[in-house]
């Protein structure tokens, strides 16, 4: 694998509240360096004085809680980008350009994602477009390529450019046409090229979206097709880091999937469970 040959680490993400979190409140843990609870994205969390696992100033619910991603651009001047396959509002890449108490809420991130006047937004999510954003696109000079991999993979130009594929997010690689939608290589690459143009340098967050998907599916086959797919992405990083010489690359996961499980996906309270309602 292409992530194999690099030294290696451990991290611990959890929400402010839990010892397990999802992506949201662990995405942002990296994006923010705040620990915030389930759902939470790049906020300052909720007090919850019987569960919390470190001090909680309550004075400060809900204050955003500035990204890297927002640094690199206002503080550095740098070029910024995202690159996903899943829809573009979606927790991780919502971690480093929004701010909001529920991941969910696609109809306060995603304008917040769109104003953030990112150079690149790669991913799924047409359907989610407004007509306001739109308009935006239009006020800034954004252009704006839907379901046209062609078009994506031979655009040249050096302003800002969001390019979606599918109304929601992008089909598993391995049910991918390679005619119609890029891979995430694909997509990686062109940022790549796009944010190198930016005389300031750049920071791109590049996420295999679905491995987590297919793990919470129990798909074995999606579970290791996503992530090959993920790492050729991680191939075109380094190819592109080791020519230039000057940039710093960062593989992680922002939570893990643990084993496989026996019984039912959604089981909220899984552990209290009887056989028979398990299955």
């Amino acid at each position: 694998l292409h992530i194999d040959p690099f030294f290696t680490g451990t991290v611990t993400t959890h929400s402010s509240n839990a010892p397990i979190g999802d992506s949201a409140p662990t995405g942002s843990a990296y994006a923010t360096g705040v620990l915030q609870k389930t759902s939470n994205v790049a906020i300052y969390p909720e007090a919850d004085p019987e569960n919390d696992l470190y001090p909680v100033d309550a004075a400060r619910t809900y204050q955003p809680a500035a990204t890297l991603l927002e640094a690199a651009k206002l503080l550095k001047n740098k070029a910024v980008g995202l690159v996903v396959t899943c829809e573009f509002p979606h927790a991780t890449p919502a971690d480093f350009s929004s701010h909001y108490h529920t991941r969910s809420a696609y109809k306060f991130i995603a304008p917040q994602m769109a104003y953030q006047n990112m150079d690149v937004m790669f991913g799924g999510g047409n359907s989610i477009l407004t007509d306001d954003i739109r308009q935006h696109f239009k006020n800034n000079g954004t252009v704006l390529i839907q379901d046209d991999r062609n078009a994506l993979l031979n655009y040249n130009g050096d302003g800002k450019v969001w390019a979606l594929f599918g109304e929601r997010a992008l089909p598993y690689s391995i049910d991918r046409n390679p005619d119609n939608v890029p891979s995430l290589a694909e997509m990686t690459a062109k940022a790549l090229d796009l944010l190198s143009k930016k005389e300031a340098g750049f920071f791109l967050m590049v996420e295999g979206s679905q491995v987590d998907w297919a793990a919470h599916a129990n798909d074995a086959v999606g579970m290791i097709t996503e992530y090959l797919d993920f790492d050729d992405a991680v191939g075109e990083v380094m190819k592109f880091a080791e020519k230039d010489g000057n940039t710093a690359v960062i593989i992680m996961s922002d939570h893990g999937n643990s084993g496989f499980t026996i019984g039912s996906r959604d089981c909220p309270g899984y552990d209290k469970l009887s056989i028979q309602q398990l299955f």
